[in-house]
């Protein structure tokens, strides 16, 4: 990812094509980004595997482009992301509960130039909760 939107360019399950698993713009969905269909609350889930031995990696939800604006609407540091200051190969998860309007997105992205993950054993998720 280094410092950017990660790559989830595979999906299991997509009710109403409301992500975007692309390099590119479609429709109005940013790439590798998931679009609110609706206004609601919703919760999301990441597991990332670090890779390349970095001795530094953080990732967490970014809302919008910007990082983990979470339901408080505070960038609250024990919310929405994680890292590790190792250079062994690590899973980091995270979760966060966001407040959505019809049209806004939530990704994955990391907050660290070199933060590296391997795709092949990382994912995240999530639903609308009402």
């Amino acid at each position: 990812c280094d410092g950017a939107v990660c790559v989830f360019d595979a999906e299991r399950f997509d009710n109403g094509g409301v992500y975007n698993h692309t390099s590119e713009t479609v429709g109005t969905i940013s790439a590798y980004s998931f679009e609110a269909p609706a206004d609601g609350l919703y919760f999301f889930s990441a597991t990332i595997s670090t890779a390349l031995s970095d001795s530094h990696n953080s990732f967490g939800f970014m809302k919008n482009g910007v990082e983990d604006m979470n339901i408080t609407g505070s960038q609250d540091p024990n919310y929405g992301h994680a890292h590790s200051s190792t250079t062994d190969d690590v899973f980091l998860s995270f979760s966060d509960v966001y407040y959505l309007s019809s049209g806004d997105e939530i990704c994955v992205g990391s907050f660290h130039t070199s933060s590296d993950f391997n795709s092949a054993y990382s994912f995240w998720s999530g639903c609308r909760i009402f």
